[in-house]
């Protein structure tokens, strides 16, 4: 996969609207080292708005992702994904 965030955030975006489960583990590693909110939070609204493949997915790689986000990318993300009234 490609070191360069803006190309590999394209390929996740139709990836991910596409449901292809290859791409899972890729979305994990970018989403869970990656913490630019202009990444982040357009791949956990597609997967939020994918049904329950892509909520499952967003609430598992969030788990894991938020604390290494920024608090700002927090708060973006927790109104995403309902965080807040989940935990």
């Amino acid at each position: 996969m490609t070191g360069n965030a803006e190309i590999r955030f394209a390929w996740l975006q139709l990836a991910l609207a596409n449901h292809y489960a290859p791409a899972d583990a890729s979305a994990e590693q970018f989403l869970t080292s990656q913490g630019r909110r202009k990444f982040v939070a357009p791949l956990f609204q597609q997967l939020m708005d994918s049904g329950d493949w892509g909520h499952t997915l967003a609430m598992d790689i969030y788990g894991k992702a938020r604390a290494g986000y920024h608090a700002v990318t927090q708060v973006t993300v927790d109104r995403i994904t309902g965080w807040k009234l989940m935990n």
